[in-house]
């Protein structure tokens, strides 16, 4: 989650930056297309996240999830990546300034990340977790701990398994709110 801050922070600033400086509407004068604006924009941090998640994937895979699918992991770091984009558009857009949007957005990441403690217990209703999953902290923090119990308990996390359920929630559902996030969010 910490790793993907920084990157969080830089574009949540730039486009905050863009926001605030009224660059945008220049360039919509001289005809630039909202759609084409934003799709600028998801392409280079997508760029960016293919950079992180790959590294983060190669990173993890050497000692702590030896046995479980890489192509999983994956594409786990990838949607959370993908989803915190959308999250900052949001933010962007909620708040008027720079570091308004800057300090909202590592705070509201940093604090969502913390409704996992209360969620981790097998006696909180499925509903719940799937709710707050729309944070996608939570849907992240849901499939790293199915992570680290397969691996630890089950011979690592592959597509065979990837619908067993840990405390009511399986890894292909926080993989699929990451991918939902990923696009709604957006």
């Amino acid at each position: 989650m910490f790793t993907f801050l920084i990157p969080l922070y830089y574009i949540v600033s730039k486009l905050a930056e863009e926001k605030e400086s009224k660059s945008r509407e220049g360039m919509k004068m001289m005809g630039l297309k909202d759609a084409s604006y934003f799709l600028s924009w998801y392409i280079f941090y997508m760029c960016i996240n293919l950079i992180q998640a790959t590294l983060i994937t190669a990173m993890v895979c050497i000692n702590l999830f030896v046995n479980s699918s890489k192509i999983l992991i994956f594409f786990h770091c990838f949607f959370f990546g993908m989803s915190l984009f959308g999250f900052a558009v949001i933010i962007v857009s909620i708040l008027p300034t720079v570091r308004a949007s800057a300090t909202a957005a590592t705070l509201i990441h940093l604090i969502t990340y913390f409704f996992m403690f209360s969620l981790n217990n097998p006696d909180v209703a499925p509903g719940a977790k799937y709710a707050m999953s729309i944070f996608p902290n939570v849907a992240m923090s849901l499939g790293i701990y199915n992570l680290y119990d397969f691996e630890a308990n089950q011979g690592g996390l592959n597509f065979s398994n990837i619908a067993q359920p840990l405390n009511n929630v399986t890894f292909i559902f926080a993989l699929l709110m990451l991918f939902v996030d990923s696009v709604v969010l957006t």
